[in-house]
Formats: structure tokens, sequence, C-alpha cells
């Protein structure tokens, strides 16, 4: 399990998060959402040990996140961030092999060829692989990387595994969004715990166990998916008419109408 106990983190003197807590279960994928500025990536970076806390603690498996050696910490949990600029004309392939890294030398090339080729296919970028990052779209980097986080984590099938995901939606079309979300799902019902920052709440009712909203960086909701992403919170939080549509067994949110 990964927590956060009430957790604050400030960035450049103003408080971002306050008092924030949360947990995240092997086999479950928490969905945070919360308008623009709630503290969002913050929590993340917080949750991944690249934000110090100012208050509070984050504990992964019952030790506090601070105590982890960083090789240690690799080879338990993935993140995946906005922002993935490419630095070199890497091919595509290579760079999903990146997560091999924390394994080095321990594994033989056909299991981390095997890795690689089962993430990249998972993504939908096998045709990819022999392109230079660098000629690709920001939607197809992000599905690099985020085979890219599939591949850290492959090795330590049966172990505690966290993946924690910064918007990976944002920059894919509706076939890709729902193919990743999906893929997902399989990891957790795999024993992978996963927390991804989603905007759309539609997505998060369709895909995630439980959902955390921000608000101006407190916790303005938490639950099961089914109890918090519903037309009254999603209204006042996001200032924003919500109202059901559709059918009692197959409906979703219709905003600002």
């Amino acid at each position: 399990m990964l927590q956060a106990d009430t957790i604050s983190v400030n960035r450049s003197g103003a408080k971002v998060l306050d008092g924030v807590s949360l947990s995240l279960e092997a086999g479950r994928i928490l969905a945070v959402l919360g308008p623009n500025g709630a503290g969002k990536s913050s929590l993340l970076g917080a949750l991944a040990g690249d934000l110090p806390v100012a208050a509070g603690k984050v504990l992964l498996a019952g030790r506090e996140l601070s105590s982890w050696d960083r090789r240690e910490l690799a080879r338990t949990r993935a993140v995946v961030t906005q922002e993935n600029p490419p630095a070199f004309a890497h091919a595509a392939a290579e760079v999903a092999g990146l997560g091999l890294l924390p394994w080095e030398g321990m594994f033989s090339r056909a299991e981390e060829t095997r890795w690689v080729g089962e993430a990249m296919a998972a993504m939908d970028v096998s045709a990819l692989a022999r392109r230079p990052v660098t000629e690709l779209s920001v939607g197809e980097r992000q599905r690099v990387h985020l085979a890219r986080a599939l591949v850290q984590l492959a090795p330590a099938a049966g172990k505690a595994r966290f993946l924690l995901l910064d918007e990976p939606v944002a920059s894919l079309d509706p076939r890709h969004q729902h193919l990743l979300l999906a893929a997902l799902r399989k990891l957790a019902g795999e024993g992978v715990a996963v927390l991804a920052v989603l905007h759309d709440v539609n997505l998060a009712r369709r895909w995630a166990d439980d959902a955390l909203i921000l608000r101006s960086g407190r916790a303005a909701a938490a639950g099961p998916v089914g109890g918090v992403l519903v037309p009254g919170v999603v209204s006042e939080v996001f200032e924003i008419p919500a109202r059901w549509v559709g059918t009692q067994e197959d409906r979703w949110l219709a905003l600002g109408c």
C-alpha cells in the first residue's frame, strides 16, 4: 500500500497541498481529479518521492518513502509525468527499454526483449519501434513512455508494484484513451496499484475503482467512484452544471448543460 498521511507540500513559498490523505491499494485504480491548480501534479510528485512534504508523511509498504534506496524504489514504482520532451533521437524501442535500467544485469536479453515487446504492444506502439522519438507526435511519445513504465514494473511481477501517471490520456485520441485505460485495468487485475490524474470524469467513472477530488490543495471528496463522481459533487467542485444522461444501467455525466 502507498499512503499519504495528512501531507502538505509547498512550492515557491506557497502551500499547494494542505493535509491530504489517501491510500493506494494493490489491484485498484485511483483517479485523482480537480480543477486546474488544485494540486494534482504536486500530489503525484510527493507520492513519487520527487517533491518533499512540508508536513505529514508518505509511506510505501509501511516504510517512509524517504528511507527507500532510489534503485529499490525504482523497482517498486514507476512514474510517467505530463511532459516528456525528447532530448535525443533514440528509437522508440530504446526509450521503452530504459525501464530496465533499475534491473540492469539481472535478467537475460531474451527476457528483456520480451518485456519491451509486450509493453509496446500493450500501448499500440510496436510499429514505431525503430522510429526516433523526435519524429513522433506528442501522443505517440506519451504511449512510448507509458510502455517504458510497464517495462520498469514487469520484472517485479508477483511483488508490490505501483504505477503513478500524470494525465496519461491528455494527448491521446479516444481509441487510445480507452486502450490505455484498459491496459491499466489489466495491470490492476494482476495486482498493480495504479494512480492516474485524469480530467474526464466519465473516463474515471468507467475505468477507476476510487476517486479523489482535490480543490485548492485539499481533498473535496474521496471514495469509490460511484459515490464521488456524481452530479452534486462534480457540479460543486468544478462550478459547472452536471446531470445524469442515459439509463440507470448505462449512464454518464453531462457537463455544462
